[in-house]
């Protein structure tokens, strides 16, 4: 949708110029729904990664343009990797990465660095041109600042420090959380910052609040297909009880096996899931009684958007003070380890697994869980405070776009009505 301005052609739809996601399955996915939202919310936006990853990534986003009504626009934008020395060729994603050389991807995403600059300064010249020319959409240039520099220490620690004080180099934050749940982070980030801060979560299908839980009809729309059927997990689930479902969910690793014994003497309980697992049914199912996870942020906010207490296991990255809001701040889990060779014994998990399902403790966990489930649902809803800030955001991106497009039309009626100099 256009509109004329003085002979110039002006989209009503800013730009936002690039989502960069980390090269991870657990980050791929939920920019992919913060894409998604804010493309539904009229602008255009382009998620930028490697070619592999954009390509398992096509299908979904064809499906969401196809089927949105108005048309959203989303527009995937593929940088080719250079080689990585250290890691053998095709690498792209830390899920096709051993565990040991993570930290050789995190530190050489950087060289992504070059490849997304020539990509923003061809759309600016693109977007210029299509100010004066033709009418196609004006871009917004990112702030975002890519040097390339040593990292000292531990380079997976080094990748982690050096992207967040980066993000706070912006001209402003979006967190996908909401206020009522992470109200003091949000007031520390906006008084260190001095920046807007824009909490807009739980970014999740809208679907998951209602009181069916999860459209079973969209379980797949989300990120990775699961490996196993949703039929089959489906069909197992609801010969269970409420509360008492054991799943387990295991990447597949050449060097882990199970006993020969443990699935054949498990299979009246359990349910072993050896790859992804679609944890959003799961979790959606009224026999699923807690979770047990290592607490990553997207995992919290499905298991606090779907009322569910929780076991945590912090291994990494930001897993820790993801674990002390959960258990200290909030009340709604029940810690049994810490760090990723902090295996707990029998007795612990055997503790935490009767108190969470079983005792007063785990109850007042359960209904504390459930009350944010309520909050969660209140703040995307209409006039809710996410709800709110996703406006907010969209109206602060739409001015600053304006603004770009004035000050480049300005500066091109200027160069035109400046008469050229006489030759002597």
């Amino acid at each position: 949708m256009w509109n004329k301005m003085n002979g110039y052609e002006k989209s009503s739809k800013p730009h936002l110029a690039v989502v960069t996601p980390y090269v991870g399955q657990g980050h791929l996915i939920p920019f992919l729904e913060l894409t998604k939202l804010l493309a539904s919310h009229g602008l255009i936006v382009s998620y930028t990664s490697t070619p592999g990853n954009i390509e398992r990534l096509q299908l979904q986003v064809d499906h969401v343009i196809k089927s949105s009504n108005p048309g959203i626009d989303i527009r995937l934008v593929s940088l080719p990797m250079p080689p990585i020395e250290g890691l053998p060729p095709g690498i792209e994603s830390s899920e096709t990465v051993p565990l040991h050389m993570i930290g050789i991807l995190m530190k050489s995403s950087y060289k992504l660095a070059g490849q997304f600059e020539q990509w923003e300064e061809q759309e600016m010249k693109n977007a210029e041109d299509q100010i004066h020319n033709s009418p196609s959409t004006p871009l917004r240039k990112s702030e975002l600042a890519f040097t390339m520099r040593d990292s000292y220490g531990n380079p997976m620690q080094s990748f982690i420090t050096d992207e967040i004080n980066r993000s706070m180099e912006g001209s402003g934050v979006i967190f996908n959380t909401f206020y009522a749940l992470d109200s003091l982070g949000i007031e520390h980030i906006k008084s260190l910052t001095k920046r807007p801060v824009w909490s807009i979560g739980p970014i999740l299908p809208k679907k998951l609040f209602d009181a069916e839980g999860v459209e079973r009809a969209t379980h797949d729309s989300r990120g990775k297909s699961a490996d196993i059927s949703e039929a089959e997990c489906l069909q197992w689930l609801d010969k269970r009880s409420p509360n008492s479902a054991f799943i387990w969910a295991i990447k597949r690793i050449p060097e882990i096996e199970l006993p020969e014994w443990f699935e054949e003497r498990t299979k009246d309980r359990e349910l072993v899931i050896w790859g992804w697992a679609p944890q959003l049914l799961i979790l959606s199912h009224p026999s699923t009684g807690s979770f047990l996870s290592h607490y990553g942020w997207n995992s919290t906010l499905e298991s606090i958007s779907l009322g569910v207490p929780m076991i945590t296991w912090p291994m990494f990255a930001e897993k820790p003070f993801n674990n002390k809001l959960l258990v200290e701040h909030l009340g709604i889990a029940e810690q049994i380890c810490s760090h990723m060779d902090g295996v707990g014994d029998e007795y612990v998990v055997k503790r935490a697994v009767i108190k969470v399902l079983a005792e007063e403790g785990g109850k007042m966990m359960r209904t504390r869980a459930q009350e944010l489930r309520i909050k969660a649902k209140l703040a995307v809803e209409k006039n809710g405070s996410s709800h709110a800030n996703l406006q907010t955001f969209r109206e602060y991106v739409k001015e600053r776009h304006d603004n770009w497009v004035e000050y480049v039309k300005e500066r091109h009626d200027n160069w035109v009505l400046t008469p050229q100099s006489s030759p002597k």
